[in-house]
């Protein structure tokens, strides 16, 4: 973020928001509908009733082209708000909320937790294996992820030792984004 914006970029950052705004409300829909063509397929099977066809099928793609045009809309946005000041930022409610994200993550890791200790009952379980996007762990690319935290962490570490070599330090600093110091109130 910057500390000058131009009202031509405030201007922009509002008309993302709006659009970003709206593809999440199609993308909840489309959840929902998932969620709900899930919980009617799983009923119709629990009591040997035929589901209809391709109701789930029909549902994921849609969630999916929902989930595709989101991330798009909040991509542009993140894009975008790189113009404008923090304050401004602030002012139009596109910071990310970190308590409810932190809190939705905190309610995740104790499902998995309750589900590995077998403390989750059948229903449980189904309900949870119906929300768009549930994995019992971790996605490949959130470990990928904490992998490449991991490693980053580890040349920061031997940079800060003195014992990482110069051709090394020379590569990092080459990358785009790439900073020694991670503390963002550095």
């Amino acid at each position: 973020m910057r500390e000058n914006s131009t009202p031509e970029d405030i201007a922009q950052v509002k008309a993302l928001k709006a659009a970003r705004n709206t593809a999440e409300d199609r993308l909840c829909q489309a959840g929902d509908d998932l969620f709900d063509a899930r919980r009617a397929d799983l009923a119709a099977t629990r009591s040997g009733r035929a589901s209809v066809p391709g109701a789930v099928e029909a549902a994921q793609v849609a969630w999916d082209a929902a989930a595709v045009v989101f991330d798009a809309a909040d991509s542009a946005l993140a894009a975008a708000a790189t113009r404008i000041s923090r304050e401004e930022a602030a002012e139009l409610g596109i910071l990310p909320d970190e308590e409810a994200e932190q809190a939705h993550s905190d309610w995740v890791d104790r499902e998995r937790e309750r589900y590995a200790a077998g403390e989750l009952s059948a229903e449980q379980v189904a309900d949870l294996e119906c929300l768009p996007g549930w994995r019992w762990g971790p996605s490949p690319e959130h470990e990928q992820r904490m992998q490449d935290a991991r490693w980053a962490d580890e040349q920061r570490q031997a940079y800060a030792d003195g014992s990482l070599e110069d051709w090394k330090i020379a590569e990092l600093e080459a990358l785009k984004g790439w900073t020694w110091d991670i503390d963002p109130a550095a």
